[in-house]
């Protein structure tokens, strides 16, 4: 027999609610996937596409496909005399290359052994030295490489973000954690570099690049460099 009684209509809100989670879910755990494939560092966009051209093409992406571009690192000691033009008073202009960007790095600063969070966490992220590329028609690289320790196990992680720079500073238009990458980059993206950029900020160095950037009139890329029209 059929039943007469009026069924209730499912509540349309509790529908979506229900479906955003899920998507919400499904998305943290895809993004939690992908930060297991470690992305492979190249050390111009000419040679990334010649491993590419090399490979097995056409084929679909796969999670292992990750990559960014590594700076180098110049043996010369130019980094000196731009990081004292930068700190001199007065309008001027700076060209500072990549490799000079990663050598003033390498030679002023020291990988921090001091944790981001809480040490007595059961995660523990402790961000190493980063190094910068700059990648005319892409903009600049920051990479960023992280231990992290969960419950005694350790794991690295490369934190990579693509961005475009200017009188604001870095605004990121892709980050990426190994893999996985960000959603949106201009506002999530932007807040975790700032989080770890605060590893550095009682520095010296970091304090003279900030105030260039404050100071800038225009930063432009040209070729492998950044260059400041300081006022």
């Amino acid at each position: 027999m059929v039943s007469l009684k009026e069924r209730k209509t499912p509540n349309v809100f509790g529908v979506y609610l229900v479906g955003a989670i899920m998507v919400w879910f499904g998305g943290l755990l895809g993004f939690v996937y992908l930060t297991a494939f470690p992305t492979k560092a190249f050390a111009s966009m000419g040679e990334y596409e010649e491993a590419r051209a090399s490979g097995d093409s056409p084929r679909l992406p796969k999670p292992g496909d990750g990559w960014f571009i590594s700076g180098p690192i110049f043996a010369a000691g130019s980094w000196e005399a731009k990081r004292e033009a930068l700190k001199a008073e007065g309008p001027q202009t700076v060209s500072l290359s990549a490799g000079e960007m990663n050598a003033w790095v390498n030679a002023r600063l020291s990988a921090t052994t001091t944790p981001l969070n809480k040490k007595d966490s059961n995660l523990v992220v402790v961000p190493g030295l980063p190094n910068f590329a700059v990648v005319e028609g892409r903009g600049l690289y920051i990479n960023l490489p992280l231990a992290a320790y969960f419950f005694g196990t350790k794991r690295e992680y490369m934190l990579t973000a693509i961005g475009s720079v200017g009188e604001g500073g870095f605004q990121p238009l892709s980050v990426s954690l190994n893999r996985a990458a960000l959603p949106f980059p201009e506002i999530l993206g932007a807040q975790v570099v700032q989080a770890f950029a605060q590893a550095f900020q009682s520095t010296e160095d970091y304090e003279i690049l900030a105030q260039a950037f404050n100071r800038a009139e225009s930063i432009s890329v040209e070729a492998n460099a950044l260059v400041f029209n300081l006022r």
